[in-house]
């Protein structure tokens, strides 16, 4: 394992290069040091406390609850990341270049906000919400009756995943305003109640921090958000009006998913169920998107 992120990191290197004839060499300039320093240094210190963050309720499970809570709680923890990595990080990627250009028109950079809000809610409220109503079928069909311990982590995180899809977009908003500053001033606040939030709910459990974590995340969901309309013109409806109706239809092909799993009744393999409602979710889903959510989402 060690060795493939060893091989990995050179292999990238020797890539670059070789496209690329930039060489770092030992210059110091001092304006462009500083420069630098004020956009960098914020950055550098709010992607430090995002690391210690997101990893302080595994860093105490491991070390009060024993390897046994952090593996229940482990697992829908890496399913919950699951639409915020591979849906709003990638997209946020793309997202930082394209209002970098356009940084001075706050018009422009707000519809270009909440474009991106819609399109992340699209993607992003099916996953975690078909993750609420298919806990079971997922924990168990994929990992076996052992990891029971996980289903009702997976419900209440899968919760979490819903706000911090939109909540992690802000980053791209501050980085390409210059507000790396402002970004960081107010995550540490942030962060540090979340902080306090998860040891709170450590003396009940791994589900206890679950819920604690995921109540925290929420309830700071719309400080982030009327915090950001500080850097553009961007208010909390306009987010709520960007991101409803994917709610609303998310929320109804779970409820869709949830009937059938009622009908088919307990006794079925959760493989089967597993192989059967996601389908079904993404079918319902796609029919709620094209006949009821063409004209507004």
């Amino acid at each position: 394992l060690v060795g493939q992120l060893m091989f990995r990191s050179v292999f990238l290197v020797v890539l670059l290069w070789s496209f690329n004839p930039w060489r770092p060499s030992l210059i110091f300039e001092k304006s462009a040091f500083q420069s630098a320093a004020a956009f960098g240094l914020p950055l550098m210190s709010t992607n430090s406390l995002n690391y210690w963050v997101r990893n302080a309720d595994k860093l105490l499970i491991g070390k009060f609850l024993g390897d046994q809570a952090l593996g229940f709680y482990n697992k829908p923890y890496t399913l919950m990341l699951f639409p915020l990595a591979n849906v709003t990080q990638v997209i946020s990627k793309v997202m930082f270049p394209s209002l970098a250009k356009i940084k001075d028109d706050k018009q422009l950079v707000k519809k270009g906000y909440l474009r991106v809000v819609r399109m992340v809610s699209l993607l992003a409220f099916p996953t975690s919400i078909g993750a609420f109503v298919m806990a079971e079928p997922i924990i168990l069909g994929l990992y076996g009756p052992q990891w029971e311990g996980s289903v009702k982590i997976l419900r209440v995180l899968s919760l979490l995943g819903v706000s911090q899809s939109i909540v992690a977009l802000n980053g791209s908003i501050y980085q390409s305003q210059g507000a790396t500053m402002i970004q960081f001033k107010w995550g540490l606040l942030f962060k540090l109640f979340i902080i306090a939030a998860i040891v709170s709910g450590l003396p009940y459990g791994t589900l206890g921090i679950a819920i604690a974590y995921t109540i925290a995340s929420i309830l700071t969901a719309i400080p982030n958000l009327l915090i950001l309309g500080r850097v553009i013109p961007v208010r909390l409806r306009d987010v709520w009006q960007a991101c409803c109706k994917p709610l609303l239809l998310s929320c109804l092909m779970g409820l869709a998913v949830y009937s059938f799993l009622a009908w088919v009744g307990s006794g079925v393999n959760e493989v089967v169920l597993l192989v059967t409602g996601v389908p079904l979710g993404v079918v319902v889903y796609a029919i709620l998107v094209l006949e009821i959510g063409r004209a507004h989402v």
